[in-house]
């Protein structure tokens, strides 16, 4: 018999450089991180939308690392 099933890793919640060391807002920055895999030039809008949405402890992490969430996640 197996442990208890872990499910299939969907975001990568241990991401390095300290991501997961702001408490509270790691959970929501992953979250961001993985959308913005998927964003394209044409959906700059709705991106705009998203940050104004954002609380400011989000604005301010992903101002933080914006470049190296580019690094980990090039845009192809």
């Amino acid at each position: 018999m197996r442990g208890k099933p872990l499910p299939a890793p969907t975001f990568p919640f241990a991401l390095p450089g300290g991501y997961g060391s702001s408490a509270g807002g790691s959970a929501m920055f992953t979250l961001l991180l993985t959308e913005m895999k998927y964003i394209s030039a044409s959906n700059r809008r709705s991106v705009c939308l998203k940050q104004s949405l954002c609380s400011d402890k989000i604005e301010l992490l992903l101002k933080r690392n914006i470049m190296s969430v580019f690094q980990l996640s090039p845009l192809s």
